[in-house]
């Protein structure tokens, strides 16, 4: 946690660049060059849904074993369980960008765990620690972002497709600087919508002798995106492009990772 609070002591000086540009020059350098933009999230986005795979299995084959014991005051054995795996998962991953930031993957991780149990979800998309250092342009397009996230009535199709559109928005907006928290956003969210979307009964199903409420995957996604973002310009300010991969996959898993623990318990154990 020493990291988080260095993270949030620097965030207090810096502001990333205001304005956006359509200079569609700057857009494509950032993409070329050195796995920045893009490729690099893309990359992240992969192995969050890897991740969370992982995590799926590791709960299940608790059950099977018998090493995760689950009752109503096993609240703490859960989430520990689900954090352990996680940092497991991705100290496992071996890509150089992880490996770079060692320390600030397993910080952000825990950090998401943390404000994933403490704070009540506002729905922003991005946590409070990062606030001043996006730009009023990044947080209209997470505003525009974030109503068709937490909108149980729009469907995975519809929701897809505002992805697209921030996506091309922010392209065709935003600055160089401005795109690292766009991209992690659209880029892992978008792998968090396919993932929870395809895979949520099976997560409805872990514990099917407690089963008594639904899952709700907009949350998930929601919060996942919220970790990827506030991950992506931590890492940013602290260890460049490289530091904004490990960042946005650290936090976008962890706060899925976190959430899915919380509803597990809350709507099938307690």
């Amino acid at each position: 946690m020493k990291t988080i609070c260095r993270i949030a002591t620097v965030l207090t000086f810096f502001i990333f660049a205001v304005g956006c540009t359509k200079d569609d020059a700057s857009h494509k350098q950032i993409i070329q060059t050195t796995k920045d933009g893009s490729v690099l999230f893309e990359e992240a986005a992969v192995n969050h849904s890897l991740g969370l795979e992982y995590i799926y299995n590791s709960l299940v084959s608790s059950q099977l074993d018998s090493s995760l014991v689950l009752d109503t005051n096993s609240y703490n054995n859960l989430l520990n369980f689900v954090k352990i795996k996680t940092h497991s998962f991705l100290l496992g991953l071996g890509n150089t960008f992880i490996q770079n930031n060692e320390s600030l993957v397993l910080d952000w991780t825990d950090y998401s765990f943390t404000w994933i149990v403490k704070q009540q979800n506002d729905h922003l998309l991005y946590d409070s620690i990062v606030a001043d250092s996006l730009t009023n342009k990044q947080k209209e397009l997470l505003r525009e972002l974030s109503l068709a996230v937490y909108d149980v009535n729009i469907g995975y199709d519809s929701t897809l497709s505002v992805f697209e559109h921030i996506r091309e928005r922010s392209y065709q907006t935003c600055n160089d600087e401005e795109l690292i928290a766009m991209l992690a956003a659209v880029e892992i969210g978008e792998a968090s919508l396919t993932y929870w979307y395809s895979n949520y009964d099976k997560w409805n199903n872990i514990f099917p002798s407690r089963l008594k409420s639904w899952f709700n995957w907009k949350e998930l996604l929601g919060r996942d995106i919220e970790g990827a973002v506030t991950g992506a310009v931590t890492g940013f300010v602290t260890s460049g492009i490289s530091g904004a991969g490990a960042g946005a996959l650290a936090g976008g898993l962890g706060a899925s990772a976190g959430s899915a623990a919380l509803q597990l318990y809350h709507h099938w154990i307690d």
